[in-house]
């Protein structure tokens, strides 16, 4: 036995629209509960067109009647009877959608995510993390002291490797080698810098 708000399912899943003027799923939804009360293993099935499988077998099935042959084709239809039927019909057609935000909200919030992720500037978003990221690292490497101990070390070892050769290259036997080793030092100090 199907309630509602299963038929309903099933009429969306069939085919049928929930839009107005014509209704089509709440008119659906009216008619099984008229002719069956939305059981689909009664005689003549869900709709009274026979029972030609499960719920939404027999959904889709009177989906495909309805396209050929219109609402005459089922009986609850042509007798007026699912009339009676046409306000629980509306509130399960309107209260559908909500039932996959109900059963698995963390499918609802995924989809949002892969909507935002969508949007135009998302890649703009994107870059802006990373730029962030940057700034955090950097201002981690920044705030600890333990980093501004290396540098201190290689600054000093920078000046005294060119203390060193700028001694070596007062001796007159040494002085060209030791003034281009002096300058390629001083290179390598600012470049650390």
């Amino acid at each position: 036995m199907a309630n509602p708000l299963d038929l309903a399912l099933w009429a969306f899943a069939a085919g049928w629209s929930s839009v107005p003027p014509a209704l089509d799923a709440t008119h659906a939804v009216a008619i099984a509960l008229a002719q069956s009360s939305g059981n689909p293993g009664k005689t003549g099935g869900l709709f009274g067109l026979g029972n030609t499988g499960d719920g939404p077998s027999q959904t889709k099935f009177a989906h495909e009647q309805w396209l050929a042959r219109g609402w005459d084709a089922f009986p609850a239809h042509r007798s007026g009877l699912y009339l009676i039927y046409m306000p629980a019909a509306s509130v399960a057609v309107t209260t559908a959608p909500t039932k996959g935000i109900i059963d698995q909200p963390g499918a609802v919030l995924d989809g949002l995510k892969d909507a935002a992720g969508n949007l135009p500037g998302a890649d703009l978003l994107d870059q802006a993390k990373t730029g962030v990221g940057i700034l955090v690292k950097a201002g981690a490497w920044l705030g600890d002291p333990n980093n501004w101990a290396r540098v201190l070390l290689v600054v000093l070892g920078g000046g005294m490797v060119i203390g060193g050769v700028t001694l070596a290259a007062g001796s007159s036997a040494a002085g060209p080698v030791v003034g281009t080793a002096t300058k390629l030092a001083g290179k390598a100090v600012k470049a650390v810098k």
